[in-house]
């Protein structure tokens, strides 16, 4: 076992994803205290009294359960809630509050699909109004539909007729409810495609906070990344002042996927990742595993048994309330490893720690100037740890436990009392003064019956200038608040994310570091893809702000003038036939004579155009997943569609999945290395159907390991699209060789293409052509 020594006076405190005050949450969200925000699934309205007991006596707050349409409206226009109205009673007496998905079809309109037709979503609407005004001050939070971005939405999903929904339903419930709380869309996963598309019709207009469903088979810490860049996106599209805030209204680890104790342990860290991430509602699910086969995913997510035996998540749910009632999560101090976690949670002047890592047990010593504390383990075992030498020594490992000061730690107060307060994305391009522009304040209140003084600095990337205000030295009394700013400015307009530690130095004490995470709001995205007869530079431009500029490609000048409003735009340069399977080219932007883009080098080498006669006879398809599930599939090379198709020739996939996991594969039939170390793969893709199926590839390493990379959307377009997929993004999947996330190099093909199943019964017919390495 390795031992960390751990001084506390000297921690990096690692920032919450959005701005570090603590936001005011939209009226019935719930504040960010446990357990306020925390709660499980149901699947029962009238409720049997051992569940809701239970239920409370683990010290749930919320529950979440599907206000189902066809249940409540059996005949036009007659609506019963005599169930419902059981549950929030019932509910209400043990002070747990319902969070109702308005959801599904009704037989009686749309022929039972989700509503598609005026009618249908004027029928849904009044639905909606008519419960919200039967619950109107009962603490519901309501939501439209669950998982839309899925199977769920039938007979397929679609964006535009999800948000047709919204903007009937959503005014409705708000008309009968002036005070009610609405969230939506509930996506599966983080799906960013999906939820930008529903914001970019105005679904944050309509709404107090977007949820989401970060289901994943990896650790719960890997979901920070996503809540980042979702954060981002809400900033982009929010409406000026409003605050929305991130709900993870579905998340849970079936017992098929690991053993029942590590559900336990990532049950307590979903719950504790999500406070860190200052997003205020955690739903657990399932309260109850749904079946008695051990072998059915759907039959063990729950907290208890289907006999009604507490699983070691019910009892680290219990424990991690038990311990942290009535406290806020302040801040992470980081430790010397990553992967070890140890979050400050704060009630008046008490402190606690939450400590666990995600890699292999080991020991820290920590120095918190206090001669003991109580530990409490995830399972609720209590010991006491007393002090050598001034130090605490204790094993940390995958299980959360809660450790409690023995008497007020000065050290803990003082980390507890400073903080950063800072957007989490800015607009690169402006003035300091512009309120878009990079800023950090930083709060600092002596927390001590003695003065303080001290300087704040900000270690800022080169990349950005800026300076303090009013300089950045401070001197308070007791009790005395301080308040440090710096702005700054950044000039270009790339995709960044910017890590800035802020550093406090008070004389006579060790510093104290907080990290913020800055993105850049307005960036312009540049891609260029390969044609048999040119380049093509394709422009993203997601805040839709005005631009005028010049692209330069190998000294070739492209004139690039974005409107407002204006998010795509290609531009196209001719392509000497010489350069057509290996071609290099330098990209510079640049705007009124000033770069606003690093200049980039791309290389491009070609794998398959399908234009040899031999093309396709070097690769096969396959079918994988659930052999159970019946599969068709059919591949050939064929002339490409569309007249404006970029190659000549294409490899045509036809195929048709059933419910269940399946996907195709199109795999070499020989050993195929990839040379050199490319970082990303595209290709030409024709799509026929929105089947919102998964296009990715795969490689293998040479230690055996496999990488999965994954195009930025699903198959929902039609016609010709460029694609890429980018091997060094942190968030690959990979497994099997070393399993580090790591690529050794030299690499080799697995399957040059794709297609994942989204489960629920479609076909499609997809082409692809041009398939490329791309060096950058």
């Amino acid at each position: 076992m390795k031992t960390i020594l751990l001084l506390i006076a000297a921690l990096t405190a690692c920032a919450l994803g959005a701005a570090q005050k603590e936001e005011k949450m939209p009226k019935g969200i719930p504040e960010s205290v446990v357990p306020m925000g925390l709660g499980v699934n149901i699947h029962f309205i009238e409720p049997p009294p051992h569940d809701v007991d239970m239920i409370a006596a683990a010290g749930f707050r919320f529950i979440r359960m599907d206000f189902s349409w066809v249940h409540i409206e059996r005949k036009q226009g007659e609506y019963d809630f005599s169930g419902y109205a059981q549950l929030v009673d019932a509910l209400a007496q043990r002070g747990i509050r319902p969070l109702f998905i308005l959801d599904y079809g009704n037989p009686l309109y749309d022929n039972d699909l989700a509503p598609h037709t005026d009618a249908g979503r004027e029928a849904f609407a009044r639905f909606a109004a008519a419960g919200a005004a039967r619950f109107k001050g009962r603490g519901v939070l309501w939501e439209l539909w669950n998982e839309p971005n899925i199977f769920f939405w039938r007979p397929r999903p679609n964006v535009d007729d999800y948000m047709a929904l919204a903007k009937v339903a959503l005014p409705a419930v708000r008309r009968a409810d002036p005070d009610a709380t609405l969230v939506a869309p509930a996506t599966s996963g983080v799906d960013l495609n999906f939820l930008e598309r529903c914001f970019e019709q105005g679904l944050l207009e309509l709404i107090d906070a977007v949820s989401v469903h970060p289901y994943r088979r990896e650790p719960p810490e890997t979901v920070t990344r996503d809540y980042q860049r979702l954060r981002a996106l809400i900033a982009r599209y929010a409406p000026k002042g409003k605050s929305v805030p991130i709900l993870s209204g579905e998340w849970g680890y079936s017992v098929t996927w690991i053993p029942k104790e590590q559900q336990g342990q990532y049950l307590a860290r979903q719950f504790l990742i999500n406070l860190m991430n200052d997003v205020p509602l955690s739903i657990w699910y399932d309260w109850r595993d749904d079946g008695q086969d051990p072998n059915d995913q759907e039959h063990n997510f729950g907290t208890i048994t289907w006999d009604y035996q507490p699983k070691p998540a019910y009892i680290a749910a219990q424990t991690l309330i038990q311990e942290l009632s009535g406290f806020r999560f302040t801040k992470r101090l980081s430790l010397s490893s990553a992967n070890d976690y140890a979050l400050i949670f704060s009630r008046g002047k008490e402190q606690k720690l939450a400590l666990w890592t995600t890699g292999e047990p080991h020991r820290v010593d920590l120095h918190l100037g206090v001669p003991s504390a109580s530990v409490v383990s995830m399972i609720g075992e209590k010991r006491t740890l007393t002090a050598t030498n001034g130090t605490l020594s204790l094993e940390i490992s995958g299980s959360p436990q809660y450790l409690t000061p023995s008497q007020p730690s000065q050290l803990l107060q003082l980390e507890s009392a400073w903080r950063v307060e800072s957007q989490p994305t800015f607009k690169a391009g402006v003035p300091a003064a512009h309120a878009s522009a990079p800023r950090l304040k930083v709060v600092m209140t002596n927390p001590l019956n003695v003065p303080l003084s001290g300087s704040v600095e900000a270690h800022i990337p080169k990349e950005l200038s800026g300076k303090w205000t009013r300089g950045n030295r401070f001197r308070l009394k007791p009790n005395e608040t301080a308040q440090l700013t710096w702005q700054g400015t950044f000039a270009l307009r790339e995709e960044r994310t910017f890590h800035v530690p802020v550093t406090v130095r008070v004389e006579g004490l060790a510093p104290m570091t907080q990290e913020v995470t800055w993105e850049v709001a307005n960036p312009l995205r540049m891609q260029l893809a390969l044609r048999s007869d040119a380049v093509l530079l394709n422009v993203e431009n997601p805040a839709g702000e005005p631009f005028e500029g010049t692209a330069t490609l190998n000294a070739f000048p492209v004139p690039v003038r974005l409107t407002a409003g204006e998010r795509r735009k290609t531009f196209s340069v001719p392509l000497s036939p010489s350069a057509k399977r290996t071609s290099t080219f330098s990209l510079t932007l640049a705007a009124k004579g000033n770069p606003v883009m690093t200049p980039l080098p791309v290389r491009f080498e070609a794998l398959e155009w399908f234009d040899q006669p031999q093309s396709g006879a070097a690769y096969q398809a396959v079918l994988d997943g659930d052999a159970k599930v019946p599969a068709k599939l059919d591949m050939r090379v064929v002339d490409a569609p569309d007249p404006n198709a970029p190659f000549a020739k294409a490899c045509r996939v036809d195929y048709e999945f059933g419910q269940g996991w399946r996907f195709l594969r199109v795999t070499p039939k020989k050993t195929l290395p990839i040379p050199g170390k490319p970082k990303a793969v595209g290709m030409w893709v024709y799509n026929t159907h929105n089947t919102r199926d998964w296009l990715r590839c795969r490689i293998v390493d040479a230690t055996g390991q496999t990488f999965q990379p994954t195009a930025s959307e699903p198959l929902t377009w039609q016609g010709w699209r460029w694609v890429t997929m980018r091997l060094d993004d942190p968030q690959v999947g990979h497994w099997g060789g070393a399993n580090d996330g790591v690529i050794h190099y030299p690499i080799r093909w697995d399957s040059i293409f794709l297609i994942d199943s989204t489960s629920h019964p479609h076909q499609g017919t997809v082409y692809f052509t041009g398939v490329t390495l791309i060096d950058f």
